[in-house]
């Protein structure tokens, strides 16, 4: 509009485009005016301040409230709504584990009128089972609720939600018998089949190859004689780690010894048999530092399992600092009061010292080879088991030409790894991997196929098994841009509820949309677009024994307001349907921001592409890697290279030099951070 001081009146400007050049700067202590303008800068197209009031057809009395209704700030009827929504899709236990992961994660301020509202529908197979049991054809609400708490105290008194897919119990007359959490957590270690754990460890243990055999006697007989020990399980990819881990737990639960099972990520932590990430299950801070400890008090629940554990097994350790292993080792001691590494503890730490080692933000090659496990001085202790077969090779159904090619496809990829083909940092990789026009939606169209047709989309195989790699965030990000806007369907975009929560005047001093333009790798973005059948991956920890683990790769099945469907696409829990709501999160200390930052907002981000970081720990069946920036760590190339387990099944992008044409590739590899073996 244009002010005509003549006529003293508003006239819609006759220039095709306008901007508005100022808002003033409104503190969130100002009340209403503070919201009008978050809608004024969320709201496209109002024309009144009415319009700015209606949502979705209806009507609010005041901004605030409008603001509430389109996600841009947090208020109780989120969650109040999330359930709702839920409840029409869905009732039983996957509502309940939405109902305790708000609990957990959202902080409501009124849990017990968010029960009261829902408890219905919480406890609907609840009434299923009093009408089924009992033959109570119409169950008063008392004794529904009844049920249906214990459910949820159960659930809740496991702190960290890491619970096995819960299956609802045959009802008792005793209800209020329940396990204290310090049973409960032994219980759960302990809650294996023996007589299944035993027939699976007489059939796979005739399965092991000379290595992998005495790697399983040597770390059985350390927990069988009781004198702990520290182990490194190394091996690169197809040489069975994953087998072998499985098959020693199993023997040491078949024997009713509690073997723990940890993974640094959480794509890991879903391939072991009752497996959690690390930094779950020992409480290990976020920051840590030279002299850190677990947050786990002497007389805990996790205290108590710490002392009864015989084994711990931790996959893809390579990645963590070492002052992750240190903090742990130095709580385990005083735990169990015994001054031996980890109290006493046998402890095999698995990975490949080939793959990405620990990321040290801004740091040069001294500090990140220094943050490896192999420089702390737990190494000096440690027993390194090594895996040399590739069990990939010995498949049956091979003819000796495909062998060969996937022996000749290992053993470059070995070598790619230990930097041995590497001259100045450059590797010469087969130019028929890379795309004919080496454009990246050249690329697309190779790995996802069809990407406009729906139908392509909603088999769930056809996600799991193929995704684009790139070294870096923003490429990831404008990957994920370009496929999501190729792919038919509605799309769907979520604004985050943004806000500084420091105590102090400077908390009024950021403007709302500089806070909307804030973007860091473990949050998700303020506008989050989604289609329905698009891959997503998760960026918290929401339960991760039932694979709603940080990392873990899903597909969007459907989308409301306040909370989404997805299916889990990975893992043990693969095809699972579970419910995520829009959670308080906050960036972590690498982001490096002059204050504290929260962002609620549904901990989700596209997965057609993610970083080559992230894809440690899978094997798909078709992978792009878009290279026109090259690799800047030691062993991306590598970890990349090695997703998939053909050749033929690898297809690249490079940058637009002489030399990437020909194939030539940035390569980093630090020696002096492998095992010393150079072959």
């Amino acid at each position: 509009m244009v002010w005509k001081s003549q006529t003293h009146q508003w006239t819609v400007r006759k220039a095709r485009f306008s901007t508005i050049g100022r808002m003033y700067y409104v503190s969130p202590a100002a009340g209403e005016r503070f919201f009008l303008r978050v809608l004024l800068t969320a709201v496209r197209g109002a024309t009144s301040f009415d319009d700015l009031k209606r949502v979705d057809g209806l009507q609010h009395p005041d901004f605030k409230s409008a603001c509430v209704a389109l996600g841009l700030l947090d208020s109780d009827e989120e969650w109040d709504r999330a359930m709702r929504e839920a409840a029409i899709w869905q009732t039983g236990s996957q509502l309940r584990m939405l109902f305790v992961c708000i609990l957990l994660n959202c902080r409501p301020a009124d849990p017990l009128k968010l029960w009261n509202d829902h408890h219905l529908s919480l406890s609907d197979d609840c009434a299923h089972i009093l009408r089924t049991k009992y033959e109570i054809l119409d169950p008063s609400d008392e004794q529904i609720q009844s049920l249906a708490l214990i459910l949820i105290r159960e659930l809740l008194q496991k702190q960290d939600f890491n619970l096995p897919e819960y299956h609802l119990p045959i009802p008792q007359h005793e209800f209020e018998v329940v396990l204290t959490p310090e049973q409960r957590l032994l219980h759960e270690q302990r809650n294996f089949n023996i007589n299944e754990l035993r027939q699976t460890v007489v059939h796979d243990s005739a399965r092991l190859n000379p290595d992998q055999r005495h790697a399983y006697e040597v770390l059985c007989q350390a927990v069988n004689n009781g004198q702990g020990g520290l182990f490194f399980l190394d091996g690169f990819g197809g040489t069975g780690k994953t087998f072998l881990i499985n098959l020693t737990l199993a023997n040491v639960r078949s024997e009713g010894k509690i073997a723990l099972a940890v993974a640094s990520s959480g794509i890991a932590a879903t391939l072991l048999d009752g497996g959690t990430t690390a930094h779950s299950r020992f409480k290990i801070p976020i920051d840590i530092h030279a002299t850190s400890t677990c947050s786990i008090t002497a007389q805990s629940p996790l205290a108590t399992l710490i002392r009864n554990t015989a084994l711990v097994i931790w996959d893809e350790a390579v990645m963590q600092h070492r002052h992750v292993f240190e903090a742990v080792d130095r709580t385990f001691q005083d735990i169990r009061q015994d001054a031996r590494p980890f109290g006493g503890v046998a402890i095999c730490f698995c990975g490949d010292f080939r793959q990405i080692l620990p990321i040290i933000v801004r740091g040069t090659r001294g500090q990140i080879v220094a943050a490896s496990l192999k420089n702390s001085s737990l190494w000096q202790q440690i027993q390194v088991l090594r895996l040399t077969i590739n069990m990939r090779l010995l498949r049956p159904g091979l003819i000796a030409q495909q062998r060969q090619q996937q022996e000749d496809f290992a053993n470059q990829l070995l070598r790619i790894g230990n930097g041995s083909d590497t001259v100045e940092d450059m590797v010469q990789w087969p130019t028929a991997t890379i795309v004919p026009d080496n454009t990246t939606q050249a690329l697309a169209n190779i790995i996802f196929p069809g990407i406009a047709n729906p139908a392509t989309l909603l088999s769930a195989s056809f996600l799991a098994d193929r995704i684009l790699l790139a070294p870096r965030n923003d490429t990831v990000t404008e990957l994920n841009s370009m496929l999501l806007t190729s792919m038919s369907g509605q799309l769907y975009t979520f604004k985050s509820a943004d806000r500084v929560v420091d105590n102090g005047a400077e908390d009024n001093i950021y403007p709302t949309e500089y806070l909307n333009t804030i973007d860091v790798p473990n949050l998700p973005p303020h506008e989050l677009s989604l289609k329905v059948g698009a891959p997503v991956i998760l960026l918290r920890n929401l339960n991760p024994s039932f694979g709603m683990c940080n990392g873990a790769r899903m597909r969007v099945i459907r989308c409301g307001g306040r909370v989404v469907e997805c299916e889990i696409l990975t893992g043990k829990h693969t095809g699972h349907r579970v419910f995520i709501p829009r959670i308080p999160l906050e960036p972590s200390a690498t982001a490096e921001l002059p204050f504290q930052f929260q962002r609620t907002q549904f901990p989700l981000r596209l997965a057609f592409a993610i970083t080559i970081n992230k894809s440690q720990g899978q094997t798909l069946n078709q992978v792009g890697l878009v290279l026109d920036r090259p690799v800047f760590a030691h062993g991306q190339l590598y970890v990349a290279l090695s997703r998939v387990t053909q050749h033929d099944n690898l297809h690249l992008v490079v940058q637009n030099t002489p030399d990437a044409m020909e194939g030539k590739l940035t390569n980093i590899v630090y020696p002096e951070a492998l095992l010393g073996r150079m072959t």
